[in-house]
């Protein structure tokens, strides 16, 4: 289940790398809000912390944009049935820069991939059916999708070495499935966790040749 999304960012990353290009490695603190289905309208509502790291190429054409691909882990803790959300997205990035100042990199990036769970919940895992015997409970975590849309700012000390910042909208999804049945009773229920990136504050490298 995880195989293909991380063979895809693996492959992107080889593909970009043979490009003669600018490369530039980003890592940093993530700050985001989450909340699943039974925080909305409580005051349950997380504060998400994490972190990822980046790498964007510069392609060699007559228009600035990137390619490249970003990897973090945010977490959350809740109050009800999930108590504890990691999520793993893998994106790809696409961003277009602007050369406004010597130093400072303005840029605007777009994000899509695949976000992993690793969920921690407090539940039973059987409830009582119509029979009157305990019916067991299935768990199934499900990942899901991943996009974002961001503005970013570089300023360089030195031609390699800088600090960067993010600011945008990114939304990563991903649920917890549950489920049970006998003769006489069915049980189904989807828990849905949403993370939402809004910062992201660290590091950049310049590596390759320079602009």
């Amino acid at each position: 289940m995880i195989k293909k999304p991380v063979l895809l960012v693996i492959a992107a990353f080889a593909v970009a790398g043979a490009v003669s290009a600018q490369v530039t490695i980003s890592g940093g603190f993530v700050l985001s809000s989450a909340e699943d289905d039974y925080s909305i309208g409580y005051s349950g509502k997380d504060v998400g912390f994490g972190g990822n790291v980046s790498f964007d190429y510069l392609l060699p054409i007559g228009i600035p944009l990137s390619l490249g691909a970003e990897v973090g882990v945010h977490s959350a803790i809740f109050e009800k049935v999930v108590t504890k959300a990691l999520v793993i997205p893998l994106l790809l990035r696409v961003g277009y820069h602007l050369d406004l100042i010597d130093n400072l990199d303005l840029y605007a990036v777009g994000k899509i991939g695949y976000v992993i769970p690793a969920l921690t919940y407090s539940y039973t895992k059987s409830f009582s059916g119509n029979s009157g015997n305990n019916i067991n409970v299935n768990e199934d975590e499900k990942g899901g999708l991943g996009i974002g849309i961001d503005i970013g700012a570089a300023y360089y000390f030195t031609p390699r070495i800088g600090v960067f910042a993010e600011v945008g909208f990114d939304v990563y999804n991903v649920s917890l499935e549950m489920s049970g049945s006998d003769n006489y009773t069915s049980y189904n229920e989807t828990i849905d966790i949403k993370f939402t990136q809004f910062l992201t504050a660290g590091i950049s490298i310049k590596l390759g040749k320079p602009n």
